[in-house]
């Protein structure tokens, strides 16, 4: 099936499920592209998708380099305090979406000072017993005060979960957390998104309330990328 054909259904799967949903009124995709090569993501780019992830910070600078400016690039993958420099440093980054930890908010926070920048993030919430990284949700909050009082470079405009394929009460852990904070800080509700779901289960994270889905093998296949992460 090629490129065009596999968007379109993707496409006509999210516009029925978010009609079919009632905690969420639009979901956009995310093209997981870790590990595949810039060709592949020309594939998916020249059919007019913009939006791409990337885990490895080194994989991304790389990229980067060689791909239209006008790609949004999300960070996906966990991103140590050492690599926020360099991660930084992408002009066309759109957003951080792996943040769980106030160490890791304020080195960010410090980083883009210095770039003069501001940086979009979503905190990474653990919902899984399987998850290596993420903040646990009774945690989140703190963390979500320290990013608003203390790091004024930092614009938080999201929560993501990676989660178990399919597990619906993992789902509605993360769509609770986001009521719980707009109960206390109401400006965050526009614009706010829940990156939840991969190809496996991403309409039924639909229904749950994801407002962004992140497919990767769907789209892209098995080719490997390879140069160093």
């Amino acid at each position: 099936m090629d490129k065009q054909t596999i968007l379109k259904e993707i496409s006509q799967n999210i516009v029925k499920a978010v009609l079919n949903s009632v905690k969420t009124k639009s979901a956009k995709l995310l093209a997981v592209s870790k590990t595949k090569s810039v060709e592949q993501i020309y594939d998916i780019y020249n059919q007019g998708h913009r939006d791409f992830g990337e885990n490895y910070v080194n994989e991304l600078v790389e990229k980067s380099a060689q791909l239209p400016n006008d790609i949004n690039w999300h960070m996906i993958g966990h991103v140590q305090s050492n690599k926020v420099k360099k991660l930084l440093e992408i002009s066309n980054l759109k957003v951080i979406e792996t943040l769980d930890s106030i160490k890791l908010a304020n080195e960010i926070n410090t980083q883009s000072k210095k770039l003069d920048r501001k940086v979009q993030v979503y905190i990474q919430v653990n919902v899984s017993n399987d998850e290596k990284n993420g903040i646990e949700i009774p945690d989140a909050m703190e963390l979500v005060d320290h990013i608003i009082t203390n790091c004024p470079n930092l614009e938080l405009v999201g929560l993501m979960s990676m989660g178990s394929i399919g597990v619906e009460s993992e789902f509605t852990k993360v769509y609770d957390l986001k009521l719980e904070i707009f109960k206390k800080y109401k400006n965050l509700e526009k614009d706010f998104t829940l990156s939840m779901g991969t190809s496996e289960d991403y309409e039924l994270a639909i229904l749950n309330g994801a407002s962004e889905i992140r497919i990767g093998t769907k789209l892209f296949g098995k080719r490997e990328y390879n140069e160093k992460k």
